[in-house]
């Protein structure tokens, strides 16, 4: 099943995709408001518990497709390996300069944080460490390129809530220009980790800014013109650093993605 998965990477892309859009629509649309019935906990409760679900199922996703470990799952990066990280934390400090903080009840705030940690952490893992991974045998670029596109694809979902069409089109922009940022970094160093803090980060900030689950409220020209030049800045930092993996692997040395390990490490 695992060479069938590789051999065929757009097609398991494709199909990795749907079940987690079918996922996320069970999660969100029966698992959540089910909880919040109970009222156990506070308001969005619901949608902290989903979204914990997603994250067992992609790491479940990861471990039958790579393993934990050698998608960086195990280990913690040193400081080196966070350094390319570094840029992408304009997008964080664009949103919170743009945007403010908003969002002061600290139930809201604890649970906002826990939710958009576990975003962080399902999104990286399943499109990063397993979606991304399927299309690296046909070169760092191309792989970075399709998957992100893949990324923002998803997002048509949205459509399916009564989302308008024009808002859905601006979050496939997002979304693929975001996920091609994010995956220069990985392909470099093979640190999930840190992708999963500067997802969560970006996540966050939009939270305390723009309210958190059912009181979240939209997003003005203004800010949404400082997100784009964020995005651009940050797909342009990738390609520059896709560049160079380009040139590291044409001289012979080993992509930084696949780490070798030895006995006993």
């Amino acid at each position: 099943m695992k060479r069938q998965l590789t051999q065929h990477p757009l097609i398991s892309a494709l199909l990795i995709t749907l079940v987690w859009c079918l996922l996320i629509e069970v999660c969100f649309k029966l698992i959540s408001p089910w909880i919040d019935r109970l009222s156990f906990l506070p308001a969005n409760g619901g949608y902290v518990i989903a979204q914990l679900v997603l994250c067992i199922f992609a790491v479940i996703l990861l471990a039958f497709v790579r393993g934990l470990r050698e998608a960086g799952l195990t280990r913690v990066p040193d400081w080196k390996t966070i350094l390319p990280f570094l840029p992408l934390l304009i997008a964080p400090l664009l949103i919170l300069v743009s945007s403010g903080i908003h969002l002061t009840d600290p139930a809201q705030i604890a649970l906002a944080f826990i939710f958009t940690l576990a975003i962080g952490f399902s999104e990286e893992i399943v499109f990063r460490g397993v979606v991304l991974h399927l299309f690296l045998p046909q070169g760092v670029m191309r792989a970075a390129i399709t998957a992100s596109l893949v990324f923002g694809l998803i997002h048509l979902g949205n459509l399916f809530t009564g989302q308008p069409v024009g808002l859905t089109i601006v979050q496939v922009f997002f979304a693929a220009l975001g996920g091609f940022g994010l995956a220069a970094p990985y392909i470099r160093t093979n640190a999930i980790w840190p992708l999963v803090i500067i997802h969560m980060l970006v996540d966050f900030m939009q939270k305390l800014a723009k309210g958190f689950g059912h009181s979240g409220v939209e997003y003005s020209n203004a800010e949404m013109a400082i997100y784009l030049l964020g995005a651009i800045l940050i797909a342009i930092y990738s390609y520059w650093l896709l560049r160079k993996e380009q040139g590291r692997q044409k001289q012979g040395e080993k992509p930084g993605r696949i780490p070798s390990v030895q006995p006993g490490n």
